[in-house]
Formats: structure tokens, C-alpha cells, sequence
């Protein structure tokens, strides 16, 4: 069985994915776990994107948690302050 993490935004997204995309991704062996995002560590407060760089963070510890599995995420990019997604959107361009 393919094991697959997601990480949601917030309450909408993590519903969708548990309710739809899990059960039709288990007809294909893929199990999905999927957690939303971590917005306050001491806390331990999840759900909603306060900026990229505790997304960025929140999603790299868990590719350290578990390196073996395959990762993905369910968000709103639009939800990112401009700046950051000025950045965001550099780091995809390649070099021609």
C-alpha cells in the first residue's frame, strides 16, 4: 500500500480530503493521512496559513517524520500575503 500525507489549510479542506479523497484514493491502495497546518506551536494550535514560512516549516518537519512516504498539500494560495507569494512564485520559475 502507497501511504500518502497531505497538508490542509484549515477545517474545509481537511473534511474534503477525509471524506472524499481518502475513501476513492483507497481503491487505488494509496492511505491518505492528512493534518492541517501548524499555525501555533506552543500551542499546538492547527488550521489556517498565517504566512509561507511557518507553512514551509510545518511541512518540512513532517518530511522529516516521515521521509519514506509521499507528501502533498491542499491550500489556498491566494490566502498568502503578496510578498510572500512574489517569492513563492520565483522559487517555481526555472532558468531558461
Amino acid at each position: 500500500m502507497i501511504r500518502l500525507n497531505i497538508t490542509a489549510e484549515g477545517f474545509t479542506e481537511e473534511r474534503f480530503i477525509t471524506d472524499i479523497l481518502r475513501p476513492h484514493l483507497l481503491q487505488f491502495d494509496v492511505y491518505v493521512e492528512v493534518r492541517k497546518v501548524l499555525t501555533n506551536r506552543r500551542l499546538g494550535k492547527r488550521g489556517g496559513i498565517v504566512g509561507y514560512q511557518k507553512f514551509r516549516n510545518d511541512v518540512t518537519q513532517w518530511f522529516r517524520e516521515c521521509p519514506d512516504v509521499y507528501h502533498s498539500t491542499f491550500i489556498d494560495l491566494y490566502g498568502l500575503p503578496d510578498a510572500e507569494m512574489k517569492e513563492f512564485s520565483r522559487r517555481g520559475q526555472r532558468n531558461t
